[in-house]
């Protein structure tokens, strides 16, 4: 399998918000969460350009190793009309994109590949649903 990496490739960074446990978003700064949380966004999200400028890969595989509003804007676009509740973190999902540009979550949330790890035993995550 060749890999191909792309530099252009980056997450928004989040100002204020940036690095931050997003727990506890809402006290340290309302005005910069209310602008996160908003539907409203003012630039293009760098994952609409890759998904056009890497949709000559129909029939290849693609991996994204993000963070969780990159997915949960993947996952919005997968079930326009279905409800999404979250992510965990370090979890996989795979969504299959049809030649007729249908979107399907293949599967969502699993955490099994970190059955045994620290963070699991810690009960940091929920696996109960996880394959």
């Amino acid at each position: 399998m060749q890999v191909i990496k792309d530099q252009d490739l980056r997450e928004r960074h989040i100002g204020e918000l940036q690095g931050l446990v997003f727990r506890e978003l809402r006290t340290l700064n309302r005005k910069a969460y209310d602008a996160l949380s908003s539907q409203e966004l003012d630039d293009e999200l760098p994952v609409c350009t890759a998904y056009r400028s890497y949709s000559f890969f129909r029939t290849a595989i693609l991996v994204v190793v993000t963070h969780g509003v990159v997915i949960e804007t993947l996952c919005k676009r997968a079930l326009p009309e279905g409800k999404f509740d979250g992510i965990a973190n370090a979890s996989i999902g795979v969504i299959e994109l049809s030649e007729e540009d249908d979107w399907f979550i293949k599967s969502w949330n699993d955490v099994g590949h970190l059955r045994g790890t620290p963070l699991l035993k810690a009960k940091v995550f929920d696996i109960d649903n996880s394959p």
